[in-house]
């Protein structure tokens, strides 16, 4: 479970940035860019997606949708769970080891933060950077334009911050940047690497290494494998937060939609497959329904019907050991350079650098 600009501060709208990407305000300190060449507007691409993964056997719906404003509200309460240990263990990381890892980032670079949150997980090392006299500028890069206010609210207390928050997908933030700062150093904190399989995330990676300058660095957080009895309350916690925040992606397709999912007719189950190291999420059909959708666009529609019990799957949550790691640093054109681990060796933040192969 997890989840994503220039120097230059903007207060006007509608400004071209270059590399197909419109670059418009929302606050001063921050701009929302639009990839300007996609094939389909945002909404009939959801559409597409959506209808994809139900067609497909075993059905799924993708995860890059749960986050919403309300689902990045739900994801926010999940990482202050007692159950949901890897925020807190990188919390400890971050907290405690934050002034080793700003004098291995140097000075005078751009920190991208791919999903940033409400900023708990940055706080310490933007602290740190501050502490002692980094020069740097922030960019904060979100899916989701109601994270930006409230997480520049939360570092109001860091004066120095140069802040310049950006809302897109990962690689419009990136893209966007590119050519626009000397150094480049990317936080991909919390456990979103995990979000994608192993073969994704090297994918992901390469494609983050192309935005990147030789020498630039990457941090980027692990939740490495473990007692299953461990794992699976932090994907179905007592409180039901997680539940919410599977379902949450059904009213989401009901209102941006014009779907007719019911969430009483779900059941949120979360399990681990020891195979492949994974947490995976489902929503299983508690009887047989036929549900709709209709493109917002094109107004046309489709129905699929779900068998009783039949799990649609709606996550996956990859787990990972050393060597996964270091094979999937060199895998995508990077070298380690440093691992911070929390007193219980249940994460890592890995501090890789970019390769000049």
């Amino acid at each position: 479970m997890g989840s994503p600009e220039s120097g230059m501060q903007r207060n006007g709208s509608g400004a071209r940035s270059g590399d197909g990407y419109m670059a418009t305000a929302l606050p001063p300190t921050s701009i929302k860019l639009r990839d300007d060449s996609n094939d389909l507007p945002e909404e009939q691409a959801f559409y597409r997606d959506v209808v994809q993964g139900l067609e497909c056997r075993p059905r799924s719906l993708p995860s890059r949708y749960f986050y919403d404003d309300r689902g990045s509200e739900l994801f926010q309460a999940i990482t202050e769970l007692e159950e949901y240990y890897p925020a807190a263990c990188e919390r400890e990381i971050l907290s405690g080891q934050s002034g080793t890892i700003a004098e291995y980032l140097g000075d005078d670079f751009g920190l991208i933060e791919l999903g940033p949150g409400d900023g708990h997980k940055s706080y310490h090392l933007l602290e740190a950077l501050l502490s002692r006299k980094a020069s740097f500028r922030y960019y904060p890069v979100d899916i989701s334009a109601g994270i930006i206010p409230p997480l520049q609210q939360n570092l109001a207390g860091l004066d120095q911050l140069q802040f310049h928050g950006l809302v897109g997908d990962y690689e419009a933030g990136l893209q966007y940047l590119n050519g626009r700062e000397r150094r480049h150093v990317v936080l991909f904190l919390g456990s979103s690497i995990g979000n994608f399989s192993m073969d994704e995330s090297a994918d992901f990676l390469r494609r983050l290494r192309m935005s990147l300058h030789a020498k630039d660095l990457l941090l980027i957080g692990f939740d490495l494998v473990k007692d299953p009895s461990i794992l699976i309350p932090a994907y179905s916690d007592c409180a039901g937060i997680t539940r919410q925040f599977n379902l949450n992606l059904l009213l989401r397709m009901n209102r941006e939609l014009n779907a007719d999912f019911d969430p009483d007719h779900f059941l949120h189950h979360a399990a681990f497959n020891p195979r492949n190291h994974a947490m995976e999420s489902y929503l299983i059909s508690l009887k047989e329904q036929t549900v709709s959708l209709q493109d917002p666009i094109s107004c046309l529609q489709s129905s699929f019907t779900l068998g009783c019990f039949e799990a649609v799957q709606t996550e996956t949550s990859q787990k990972y050991t050393e060597a996964d790691i270091k094979d999937l640093a060199s895998r995508s054109g990077f070298r380690i350079e440093a691992n911070f681990q929390d007193s219980r060796g249940y994460f890592t933040d890995s501090l890789w650098i970019a390769d000049d192969r």
